[in-house]
């Protein structure tokens, strides 16, 4: 039996150059980051690299809490932006 799958809607597109940029200007480092997310340095990198080019809700949210970027999409390859009163 294989890997299972995730399902539509639990994966966030991740723009690794700009999480690397934010995390670098915070002076974070990747083992320190990788450490309060509770992910592997290895899987952060591959993020920040583009190699793994999407993360789980729960990654997304918590980078975004923990970096605290003046945009809260900025991490979002897509940077798409939830219109206001719909439910997606």
């Amino acid at each position: 039996m294989g890997k299972p799958r995730a399902r539509p809607g639990t994966a966030v597109p991740i723009d690794g150059a700009e999480l690397r940029r934010i995390r670098i200007e915070r002076g974070i480092e990747v083992a320190d980051l990788a450490r309060r997310l509770r992910i592997s340095r290895g899987y952060l990198t591959k993020l920040e690299l583009g190699h793994s080019p999407r993360a789980s809700v729960t990654v997304y949210a918590n980078l975004v809490r923990l970096l605290q970027p003046a945009d809260p999409y900025a991490f979002r390859a897509d940077r798409a932006r939830p219109v206001a009163g719909s439910r997606t």
